[in-house]
């Protein structure tokens, strides 16, 4: 498993379809979250976060922290074209905080597909297999990106 920082996301994640500019900017992203989140963030977990995405989980992260201090988070995905977070259940309080947690975590999911991962645009978005392959949401912009990057 590849952990983060490392350059050769694109097997692992795209089967080699993903632009490389776009690779630095997922690891820039990831960079920063930790920086800013530090041991909320820790956790052995994978960490993927699509840069058009960056303000929604910061918006999120803020969110759960003030419910939850001592919350981790295991990780942070594209997982079919939507940003999911995945809280590390046994660092979660019980009771309401954990409710609400769950809410924030469904709320970012949904508005994620509003917004192009790539560029963060919210005008013409779509989600859906670019090529047969990953599942991406992406403005009409990046989605020429993505499939000149296929010579298609």
């Amino acid at each position: 498993m590849k952990k983060f920082g490392e350059e050769a996301w694109e097997d692992e994640m795209s089967g080699g379809h993903v632009n490389p500019e776009f690779l630095k900017a997922r690891d820039e992203t990831s960079r920063r979250i930790r920086e800013e989140f530090g041991e909320m963030v820790a956790c052995r977990g994978r960490y993927y976060p699509d840069p058009g995405w960056e303000e929604l989980i910061r918006k999120t992260l803020n969110a759960m922290r003030e419910l939850d201090p001592g919350i981790r988070i295991n990780k942070i995905v594209n997982k079919w074209g939507e940003c999911n977070i995945f809280p590390e259940m046994n660092s979660m309080q019980r009771g309401e905080s954990r409710d609400r947690i769950s809410v924030l975590k469904i709320n970012a999911r949904e508005e994620s597909r509003n917004i192009c991962a790539w560029c963060g645009s919210r005008e013409g978005v779509t989600t859906g297999p670019y090529a047969g392959s990953y599942v991406l949401t992406l403005c009409p912009v990046c989605q020429v990106k993505y499939l000149v990057r296929l010579g298609e």
